[in-house]
């Protein structure tokens, strides 16, 4: 079943509740703090170059792990009624990068809420039981990174850390403050993108991203960066969804555990919906 333009978008709003409720997180007041064990905060000059910020960054993501993730995540959203709601939910997420990622939530306390999404190169997916019973699916060479933002894979990897370039071109690099800001342009000129860095240990602070009019629709922020499973993660993610400037979902994901693992890359194929009250593609 395919869905008209008109519906992809109100799909899209729909669905970014549902993932934000297990993937991303509100982080109250501790944006940018970093775990004391790594040393203390020193003022550092930024990189000299674009380059140069690509190719840290880079370096930073090749060294990321297979691992296995849990936590908690508290989310906060509006729902059809325009009433707030709020849930926690138990994860467990496995991450191979630079592309596959597969989580398990379940709303607690009890079993009445389950959800399931995943994603490799091809294909991403989200599956929501019992209440709405439904199964949406893609391709990426379909949608693109962007149509579904707020509930891409693609955000979860570059939070952790897995953050890639194609090419310096659209790229400029500004200083302010202690932080490198990398601002990727469109060929308008319109921001697409904006990574805040740090300069003192070059981790990521917080990722904006923009929809084609230039106005911001998601910003993440991290910290509270520690050691997990022999990698440094932030352990707490900032997730904010915006729309007409206004803040629509947020969710506070907390980092509990991280484990190194070994995947195949069976275990992150999409399995065909089946018991479903409905199956969007």
């Amino acid at each position: 079943m395919s869905l008209p333009s008109k519906e992809r978008c109100r799909l899209s709003r729909g669905l970014t509740a549902a993932l934000t409720a297990i993937v991303l997180g509100t982080l109250l007041g501790c944006a940018g703090c970093v775990d004391s064990s790594i040393g203390p905060k020193v003022t550092a000059p930024g990189k000299e170059s674009v380059e140069q910020a690509m190719a840290a960054l880079e370096d930073q993501a090749d060294g990321m792990k297979s691992l296995q993730l849990t936590g908690q995540c508290h989310l906060g959203f509006f729902d059809e009624d325009g009433k707030r709601r709020e849930h926690n939910v138990s994860y467990n997420l496995w991450l191979d990068p630079p592309s596959n990622v597969y989580l398990q939530g379940r709303a607690v306390p009890g079993n009445r809420g389950l959800i399931f999404m995943g994603s490799n190169a091809e294909e991403f997916w989200l599956a929501i039981q019992p209440e709405i019973n439904t199964y949406w699916w893609g391709r990426w060479v379909d949608v693109g990174e962007d149509l579904f933002l707020q509930l891409s894979p693609h955000v979860i990897l570059e939070a952790l850390g897995v953050v890639h370039f194609q090419s310096p071109e659209h790229w400029i690099l500004t200083h302010r403050d202690g932080t490198d800001v990398l601002v990727e342009q469109n060929s308008d000129g319109k921001i697409m993108k904006r990574i805040r860095v740090s300069t003192s240990d070059y981790l990521i602070r917080r990722i904006t991203y923009f929809d084609e009019q230039g106005e911001a629709v998601v910003v993440v922020d991290l910290g509270i960066y520690k050691y997990l499973g022999g990698i440094l993660l932030p352990t707490e993610i900032q997730i904010a969804n915006y729309a007409d400037r206004k803040v629509t979902d947020s969710a506070k994901f907390s980092v509990r555990d991280a484990r190194e693992r070994q995947y195949s890359p069976e275990q992150f194929i999409r399995r065909e919906p089946v018991g479903y009250d409905k199956v969007w593609q």
